[in-house]
């Protein structure tokens, strides 16, 4: 892992940007929002933007046409000062994965 300060918006927008025209292009909406208190994290960017491009292809590839992606990032306090938790969440209303039987 290869931490560094980061830009947390940058992180999550240039996710979503490289998939807009995609998304447009099977008339999907995708979108981004958040809510930051640090703009700039240590965070291993390069492979939480490998997680979430990931994510979001196959949101876009398993969601029907006129569906929409949504990229949420939240910022929490923690015990710790000057630190924060962040969750990150990334939904569609695509056709979903049955459970395999126990």
């Amino acid at each position: 892992m290869e931490y560094t300060v980061s830009n947390v918006h940058e992180c999550f927008e240039n996710c979503v940007i490289m998939f807009q025209q995609q998304a447009e292009s099977k008339n999907q909406t995708i979108s981004l929002t958040e809510q930051i208190m640090y703009p700039y994290v240590y965070m291993d960017a390069p492979h939480l933007s490998e997680v979430c491009l990931n994510i979001i292809s196959n949101a876009i590839k398993y969601t029907n046409t006129g569906g929409w992606i949504s990229c949420n990032v939240v910022q929490k306090s923690c015990e710790k000062e000057d630190w924060c938790n962040m969750i990150i969440s990334i939904t569609d209303n695509g056709i979903g994965y049955k459970k395999p039987p126990v």
